[in-house]
């Protein structure tokens, strides 16, 4: 019998690929009307993007001694990236603090 392999165990990826499609047919994204693919792309950017903030973050919180991420690195890591400064611009981190200044960071 062939074990089961889930989308993202096929795509390689973390993000579950099968509640992303999910999500995308209850908001009603396209009419419903969904690739195969739509859901694995969405999937693998956010990934991307996490891994990208957590990484930053992680080097941020050990460039300041800490073992461990804190909302205040992660606002940090996102503020420091331009594009990601501007895709955030108007989030707010909870328990994050008021943003430093890039001079600053």
């Amino acid at each position: 019998m062939a074990l089961k392999r889930t989308r993202s165990a096929k795509a390689k990826i973390f993000f579950p690929v099968g509640r992303i499609a999910s999500w995308m047919r209850a908001d009603g994204m396209a009419g419903g009307r969904l690739s195969a693919s739509a859901p694995v792309f969405l999937a693998a950017a956010v990934e991307r993007i996490v891994d990208q903030v957590v990484a930053d973050a992680n080097e941020l919180a050990r460039r300041d001694g800490k073992g461990r991420i804190t909302p205040k690195y992660i606002q940090r890591a996102v503020r420091k990236d331009p594009g990601m400064a501007r895709a955030f611009a108007r989030a707010r981190f909870a328990e994050a603090g008021a943003p430093r200044q890039l001079a600053q960071i």
